[in-house]
Formats: structure tokens, C-alpha cells, sequence
């Protein structure tokens, strides 16, 4: 998994699937949110398929708890369908491309 930052934007290529991958990328949310307060910050998945439920967490926790103006881009359907079935295209503000 590798994370590419340009601006307010954080591009995750790879897979997400490990805790310890999850806490990179929510780690670096959370940098984001402070230094973007509630501008836009744009989580793009350009490789992933699945995420942890770790994950998920700290995406709910940012936009619930930080407020934070957070959208997530998705490129497979899988992950689309996931987020879906979870009830958090809305939440999240999931664009599939």
C-alpha cells in the first residue's frame, strides 16, 4: 500500500486490508483534519477493493466527532457495493468514478 498526498487529497494505492495499513491512512486523516480544519479533504481509493472495519471507524469518527468535510472516491464496485450495503454512501459522501 503506498499514500500519495497532493494537497487535500490522499490517493491510497494497494490494498487496504490489515489494521496496521488502516491506521497509516487514519493516521494521516487525521493530520488532514487538522491542518484543512473543515475544508474539503478527498480520500481516493484508486486500487482497493475492500477496507477494514478499523477503518471505517475512523472515517465515521472524523466526520461525526472532527466534522470534518470528508469525501471518499472509489474506483471498484466491490468497495462501492460495500459501503452500500453499510448504509454510508451519504455518511461518507462515496463517488464512484
Amino acid at each position: 500500500m503506498k499514500l500519495e498526498k497532493n494537497g487535500s487529497t490522499l490517493n491510497v494505492f494497494g490494498l487496504v486490508d490489515t489494521v496496521k495499513v488502516a491506521d497509516e491512512i487514519a493516521h494521516e486523516l487525521g493530520a488532514m483534519v487538522k491542518t484543512y480544519d473543515k475544508q474539503p479533504i478527498v480520500i481516493d481509493f484508486k486500487e482497493t477493493f475492500v477496507i477494514t472495519s478499523s477503518l471505517i471507524g475512523a472515517l465515521l469518527g472524523a466526520t461525526q466527532r472532527d466534522n470534518a468535510n470528508l469525501t471518499l472516491k472509489v474506483k471498484h464496485q466491490e468497495l462501492y457495493d460495500l459501503l452500500d450495503k453499510l448504509n454510508l454512501l451519504e455518511a461518507l459522501k462515496v463517488k464512484k468514478y
